[in-house]
């Protein structure tokens, strides 16, 4: 329930989390796609 809070709250936390939560693969380099993703998007 909070983490469903905090992606409804901040597109930022949402584009980060999705990015690695839900992606195959190296959780490191999804992790690393996912902030650079996260620098794209205004909050």
């Amino acid at each position: 329930m909070d983490l469903e809070f905090l992606l409804r709250r901040t597109p930022k936390w949402r584009v980060a989390l999705e990015g690695v939560l839900f992606s195959d693969g190296d959780i490191v380099e999804a992790g690393d796609a996912a902030e650079e993703a996260e620098e794209d998007v205004e909050d």
